[in-house]
C-alpha cells in the first residue's frame, strides 16, 4: 500500500508532503461522552450504522467551538457557511464510523490500565493537581453517564490511538529515499535580484471617471454596510438562578454528616492486583467463570497471588507484574470491580467479579483511608452543592416552560418574561460576527439571522447553549445590508484602480528586464537603468530559518520553483511579492544539501517515516470508505 501512494506521487516534494488526516477526534473531546444523543433523525448510513442529526449538530458545535478558541477575537461565525462545516463535519463523522467498525472487526482493545490511565489524564477530572475521582463522579453524575459507558468510549478512543500508531510505527523510509530528500530539503540556490516598488509608478497611473463609474457598477455587491440587527432575549441560567436559593446551616451540616468520604483530605486510596480470565472466541462465559473459581480455590489455600497473575491472568498491561494495578481511586474502574475492591479488608481475596472485561480475582494489597476535612472547609462547596441541587428541580421545568410559552405566543417576549419571573434583556445591533459573550455564540448569531426570527419576526426556539444555559430570542431592529453611493466609495475605488494600474505598469517593466536578462545583458547595469538596487544575497535555502532569512517568501519560494540554468545560462523569472511589489529574480546556481548526521539525521528519517504512516492511515481510510456502503440524505449531498 505504502509503495502504492509513494509511486503515485508526483513532483518534487509530493512523495513526502501528505495529505493531511481529518482528526476525528478533534471533532468531539471530553464533551462528546458528556452529552447525550437522543432521538433524532439520520443524516447518514455506514454499512447500515446510523449517524443521527443530533450526533451532527453536536460535532459542528465541538468543531466550531474549537475553531472559537483557537482563532480567539478573530473568530468570525459569518465565514463558517453551514451547509460547508455540517458537509465537512459529517465526512469526520463518517471517517469515525469507519474506523470503528474497522477496530471491532479486527478486535484491537486496549487493556483496562490503560483505559484507568487515560481518564486520569483529562483535565476535566483534576483538582489540586491530580485526578479527583470525587469529581469525576460528580462530573458523569450531573450528565447522566455511568461510569462504565464513559470507559467504553474512552477505550475506543484509546483504539483508534493504537490503531493509528500502529500503522504510523509500521512505516520505513529506505537510506536511497532519505538522502534523496535531505538533499533536496537542504538544498541552497544561488540567485540574484530586483524589486521594482509599485508605488514608483502610481504617478503614471491614470483614472477616468469612466472608469470608476463601471467598476463601481460591476461590483456594487462588495460596496455594501453590513446587515445588522438589535435582538431582544431571554436568558436562564442555572448558576444564576441558583444565587437566589437559600440553604440552612442545619442542611448544611446533615449534608456533612451523611457524604463523609467525600471530604476526604485526599482519596481513599488502595494498592490492588486482579488476576483477569477472559472471555473471548477460545473461552467461554463458562468456562471463564469455572477457571476463575479454580483460581480462587487455590488462592483459599494459600496460593500466591502474584504467581497465578502471572501465570494465568489475560491482562497484558499487569501479568507480568504479578497483576499489580498500583494505586488506584474511586471512579476509575468498572462500577462492578470498583465495588468489589473498595469493599475488601486490607489484604483480602475477592471471588470472582464479572466485568465486560471478563471475570476477575482481586487483592487489596494495602488501604489508606485519609482524615475527613472540617465542616468549615467545605462549608461554602456544600451550600452551593445544596442551592444547585434546588434550582435544578426549578430550572428544567423552567426551561419547559421557556419552550411552551415562547412558542405559545410567538410575536412577543415580554408576556413570556412575565410568566417565568424574567427580565427582557436587549441587545446593541450586531452584525454577523455576532458581539460580546453570549452574543458571540454561533447559535444565537444563527438564530437572530435565520428566515423565522429575522422574515418571520417570530421568537427563536429555545437555544441550548450549554447543559444549563438556554436563551431565546427575537428581533428588536433590523437594519439590511445596503449598498453605499459612489461618491462615498470613489476615493477607495481610485485608489484601488491606480494600485492595479500601478501594478500592471511594474509587471510590464518586469517582463523587459527578464527578456534583457535573458539575452545576456549584465543584471547591475540594468539594474541602475530602472534606478534600482541589484541585490545578491548568495545561497538561499528552502527555509526561512536557514540561509537567507529575510527575503520575501513569495521570492523565495518562486527561486525556488525555477528551473536549473542550462549551459551556464542562467534562469530568470518574475514574482509578485506579498506586499504588491514586483520581481525579478535571476538564478545562478544550485547546491545540493549538505546531509545532516547523528542525532539530526535519525531526527529526519523519523518525520519522513511518520509522514509515510499519515499517508498509510489514509489509504486505510480511504480503502474502508471504498468497500463501505455510505448513504447521505439529500440535505447533504446525497449517497455517496
Amino acid at each position: 500500500m505504502l509503495q502504492l501512494i509513494r509511486d503515485r506521487a508526483k513532483g518534487v516534494f509530493a512523495w513526502v508532503i501528505v495529505g493531511l488526516i481529518i482528526i476525528t477526534f478533534a471533532l468531539f473531546g471530553l464533551s462528546s461522552y458528556l452529552t447525550g444523543g437522543g432521538g433524532s433523525s439520520n443524516v447518514a448510513e455506514v454499512n447500515d450504522t446510523e449517524i443521527t442529526e443530533n450526533q451532527l449538530l453536536r460535532a459542528q458545535r465541538n468543531y466550531l467551538e474549537r475553531l472559537r478558541q483557537f482563532q480567539g477575537d478573530q473568530f468570525d461565525a459569518s465565514l463558517f457557511d453551514n451547509a460547508r462545516v455540517k458537509r465537512e463535519v459529517l465526512q469526520g463523522l463518517i471517517q469515525r464510523e469507519l474506523v470503528q467498525q474497522h477496530i471491532n472487526e479486527t478486535g484491537y482493545q486496549p487493556g483496562s490500565r490503560q483505559v484507568l490511565d487515560a481518564i486520569q489524564q483529562y483535565d476535566a477530572f483534576q483538582e489540586d493537581g491530580g485526578f479527583s475521582s470525587a469529581r469525576y463522579k460528580t462530573i458523569l453524575r450531573q450528565q447522566g453517564i455511568a461510569a462504565e459507558q464513559f470507559e467504553r468510549d474512552v477505550a475506543s478512543d484509546l483504539a483508534f490511538e493504537q490503531l493509528r500508531n500502529g500503522i504510523a510505527g509500521s512505516a520505513f523510509v529506505t537510506d536511497a529515499e532519505l538522502q534523496r530528500y535531505l538533499r533536496l530539503k537542504y538544498q541552497q540556490r544561488e540567485i540574484g535580484y530586483l524589486v521594482l516598488d509599485v508605488a514608483d509608478f502610481l504617478e503614471q497611473a491614470e483614472v477616468d471617471k469612466a472608469e470608476v463609474e463601471a467598476f463601481y457598477q460591476a461590483n456594487r455587491g462588495r460596496f455594501m454596510t453590513p446587515e445588522k440587527v438589535s435582538l431582544n432575549y431571554l436568558e436562564l441560567d442555572l448558576q444564576k438562578l441558583a444565587k437566589q436559593y437559600e440553604v440552612s446551616q442545619r442542611e448544611v451540616e446533615e449534608f456533612y454528616a451523611s457524604q463523609q468520604d467525600r471530604y476526604r483530605e485526599g482519596d481513599e486510596r488502595r494498592e490492588v492486583r486482579h488476576i483477569l480470565i477472559g472471555i473471548n472466541a477460545e473461552r467461554s462465559q463458562s468456562e471463564a467463570l469455572e477457571k476463575a473459581q479454580q483460581l480462587y480455590r487455590e488462592l483459599q489455600q494459600g496460593a500466591n497471588f502474584a504467581e497465578l497473575a502471572r501465570k494465568h491472568s489475560d491482562d497484558p498491561g499487569s501479568a507480568s507484574q504479578g497483576g499489580d494495578l498500583g494505586r488506584i481511586e474511586p471512579g476509575a474502574f468498572d462500577p462492578d470491580f470498583e465495588q468489589a475492591a473498595f469493599a475488601l479488608e486490607e489484604d483480602a481475596i475477592s471471588e470472582p467479579v464479572k466485568t465486560r472485561f471478563g471475570y476477575h480475582l482481586i487483592k487489596a494489597d494495602t488501604v489508606v483511608s485519609p482524615p475527613v476535612k472540617p465542616l468549615a472547609e467545605v462549608e461554602d462547596e456544600i451550600r452551593q452543592e445544596l442551592r444547585m441541587r434546588q434550582a435544578e428541580q426549578d430550572f428544567y421545568e423552567k426551561v419547559s416552560d421557556l419552550e411552551r410559552y415562547s412558542y405559545e405566543m410567538p410575536d412577543s417576549l415580554q408576556g413570556v418574561a412575565e410568566q417565568l419571573d424574567l427580565t427582557v434583556r436587549q441587545s446593541p445591533m450586531l452584525t454577523r460576527q455576532g458581539g460580546d459573550g453570549v452574543l458571540g455564540h454561533p447559535k444565537v448569531v444563527n438564530a437572530a439571522f435565520s428566515e423565522e426570527v429575522l422574515q418571520q419576526r417570530r421568537n427563536s426556539e429555545v437555544l441550548e447553549l450549554s447543559d444549563t444555559h438556554f436563551l431565546v430570542l427575537r428581533v428588536n431592529e433590523h437594519e439590511p445590508a445596503s449598498e453605499k453611493s459612489l461618491q462615498e466609495v470613489r476615493p477607495q475605488i481610485v485608489r484601488q484602480l491606480k494600485r492595479q494600474q500601478a501594478q500592471e505598469l511594474a509587471s510590464g517593466t518586469a517582463r523587459s528586464i527578464r527578456a534583457k536578462l535573458e539575452q545576456g545583458s549584465d543584471p547591475a547595469a540594468l539594474a541602475a537603468r530602472y534606478d534600482v538596487d541589484w541585490q545578491t544575497p548568495g545561497l538561499i535555502s528552502r527555509r526561512a530559518q536557514q540561509a537567507g532569512a529575510s527575503l520575501d517568501e513569495r521570492l523565495r519560494q518562486a527561486a525556488f520553483r525555477m528551473p536549473a540554468p542550462q549551459q551556464g545560462d542562467p534562469s530568470v523569472t518574475t514574482a509578485t511579492l506579498s506586499s504588491g511589489d514586483v520581481a525579478v529574480i535571476q538564478l545562478q546556481g544550485i547546491r545540493d544539501g549538505d546531509l545532516p548526521s547523528g542525532e539530526t539525521l535519525a531526527r529526519e528519517r523519523q518525520q519522513l517515516a511518520a509522514a509515510f504512516g499519515v499517508s498509510e492511515y489514509n489509504a486505510l481510510v480511504e480503502s474502508l470508505r471504498q468497500a463501505a456502503e455510505i448513504r447521505i440524505s439529500d440535505d447533504l449531498g446525497g449517497e455517496e
